[in-house]
């Protein structure tokens, strides 16, 4: 007996047999319509010994693996090829419902140590989830780090974006005072913070870089840095009373009262060495 070939349609969806009389593959894939980055797997199966998946002209997958798991991104048309003894073509539409773009934004996205900044989720979506936990538009965030914030949108389909809070260096001013302690009363003190800010305000009142004390104080200064930063700093600044010691003779002996930690003698003005 001879056996003819011919063109057979297949009675499967819109399944076309291009050659030959052999069954037609059973195609899988899950029911649309589509959210954007859904994963969808599509699986042909049947007696074949390769399967191209392309869309568009252009070649996705060949090989013997009948099954090809992409990410949906758009409405889309995938055409399945099976070849065995014959070639079948099963045409399948991928639909998009939607693909919800929820923008997030932060303003400002670099902040001071301390402050807060404000996340919103832009395009009005009402079905939000932070990973702060928070389940409204828009949050404050005082830490740095990535925040993320996933929509849902009335077809069900969900997306997520994210943004990072970065903060500037921390601003750290230290009252420096030149000469350093110990101080006496008659000395004077120059006080500074010493890194260059762009702004100073003293306790004093002052507004310079510097300020000079004649009197034991305590005070402080708060300095903005290039960023527009602010920290304080504060200082205890004493200044020790001058001595007062009393001579007193006894015989041949001079006695200096009360006691103090050094001594040196002077005769007529001129230091006694080792005296």
């Amino acid at each position: 007996d001879t056996l003819n070939f011919k063109t057979v349609i297949a009675s499967l969806g819109n399944e076309q047999a291009l050659t030959g009389i052999n069954a037609p593959p059973s195609i899988s894939i899950p029911t649309g319509p589509y959210c954007g980055g859904d994963m969808v797997t599509i699986e042909s199966s049947g007696d074949f010994t390769s399967y191209t998946f392309s869309s568009g002209g252009n070649v996705l997958q060949s090989g013997m693996d009948s099954t090809y798991t992409f990410t949906v991104t758009g409405n889309d048309t995938i055409i399945v090829t099976s070849i065995g003894t014959c070639t079948y073509r099963d045409t399948l539409p991928i639909d998009l419902a939607s693909f919800p773009d929820p923008q997030l934004t932060a303003t400002p996205d670099t902040i001071c140590l301390g402050d807060s900044t404000f996340l919103i989720v832009a395009n009005g979506f009402t079905n939000v989830l932070w990973n702060t936990g928070a389940n409204v538009q828009f949050i404050f965030a005082s830490n740095p780090g990535i925040y993320w914030a996933e929509v849902t949108d009335t077809n069900g389909c969900t997306s997520r974006d994210s943004v990072e809070i970065f903060t500037y260096p921390p601003v750290l001013p230290t009252i420096v005072g030149i000469p350093g302690p110990p101080l006496c009363d008659g000395d004077t003190v120059t006080l500074s913070t010493g890194d260059p800010y762009v702004s100073y305000s003293w306790s004093t009142g002052d507004t310079t870089p510097t300020i000079q004390l004649t009197t034991s104080q305590s005070l402080g200064v708060n300095v903005v840095d290039s960023n527009g930063c602010s920290e304080g700093a504060f200082a205890n600044i004493l200044f020790n009373p001058a001595p007062n010691p009393s001579v007193s003779i006894s015989g041949n002996t001079l006695t200096v009262n009360p006691t103090f930690s050094s001594y040196q003698w002077l005769l007529n003005g001129v230091p006694i060495a080792g005296a």
